[in-house]
């Protein structure tokens, strides 16, 4: 069976509604307080920044930059913002999204929780190709990616201009998937797999978001883990060289060849694969799944 957009949420919320009402419900009481998580499972290593991880990985440093990673997420300015802001507008079944400059500020003018045309600050660009989205501040600290996505293919290939991404698809202010509903929060479905050390800071009573980073896009640590321990590692002298004190090496294809079959047409590694880290690391992001508690990715 196809599962299209719309079926996809739907199931989501239930299986979230199912497990929040076992939480609550367990021994009668609420659930305990999510705390500062970087903090708690990480008691000793602690982020330095790709700047300081490029002092000497150079290479990699360089072959990281303006890689998808790199470009996951970016403050919106001239060197980032790759749509067009000149007043350029989009309409789609019937509401027209105007995309502008006002003293210096990425800004849409578009439909909001209510269904009217309203104007909202643009935070930061979501990707850089083949499309690139927005993210624009709502109150309480809600931050919400824009339907409406700026085509950054080449104009040769049909691209430059802003399209709706969910098509002709109906979808107004009371849809679950407009724009300004959950299923479009920054903070519940997109955060973790854009940024680094991220730490959710979500406040239930005031219903009030003021979740923060390590570092906006994808670096070095976030598929590493937080290399404070490496860098100490290293400033000493390397004493142990079975031990670079990196959480998470992702040395499993070292040394390694995939041999082709031509019986089969496939293709099969050199050497057994011994862990599963590179896979549950890359896996955490680079497959469809929804995440039941806050924190980095477990190695399986």
């Amino acid at each position: 069976m196809v599962l299209n957009s719309r079926m996809i949420v739907a199931a989501r919320s239930l299986v979230a509604l199912i497990l929040l009402s076992c939480l609550l419900s367990a021994c009668g009481e609420a659930p305990p307080e999510i705390t500062d998580t970087a903090a708690a499972t990480q008691t000793e290593a602690q982020f330095v920044g790709s700047e300081t991880c490029a002092t000497c990985h150079t290479d990699a440093y360089q072959d990281w930059q303006q890689s998808h990673h790199d470009l996951a997420m970016q403050p919106m300015s001239a060197a980032t913002v790759l749509g067009d802001f000149n007043n350029s507008s989009f309409e789609h079944q019937g509401i027209t999204t105007t995309f502008f400059m006002e003293n210096g500020e990425y800004r849409v003018r578009t439909a909001g929780p209510d269904g009217q045309l309203q104007e909202f600050p643009l935070l930061h660009t979501f990707g850089a190709y083949p499309l690139q989205q927005y993210l624009a501040k709502l109150p309480n600290g809600k931050i919400q990616a824009l339907g409406v996505a700026w085509d950054s293919r080449p104009a040769e290939d049909d691209g430059q201009h802003w399209f709706h991404v969910y098509g002709d698809e109906l979808i107004d202010h009371t849809d679950v998937l407009h724009w300004t509903r959950q299923s479009q929060n920054w903070d519940t479905m997109c955060a973790d797999c854009h940024s680094t050390g991220l730490v959710k800071q979500y406040d239930l009573a005031n219903d009030t978001f003021s979740t923060r980073f390590a570092e906006v896009n994808v670096a070095c640590e976030a598929c590493h883990g937080p290399a404070s321990q490496h860098v100490d590692w290293a400033k000493g002298g390397m004493p142990d060289a079975t031990d670079n004190r990196l959480l998470k090496t992702l040395d499993d294809r070292k040394d390694v060849s995939w041999i082709l079959d031509p019986a089969t047409g496939n293709s099969s590694r050199s050497t057994p694969r011994l862990t599963a880290t590179e896979i549950t690391t890359c896996a955490s992001c680079h497959s469809r799944r929804e995440k039941n508690v806050s924190g980095p990715a477990h190695d399986a």
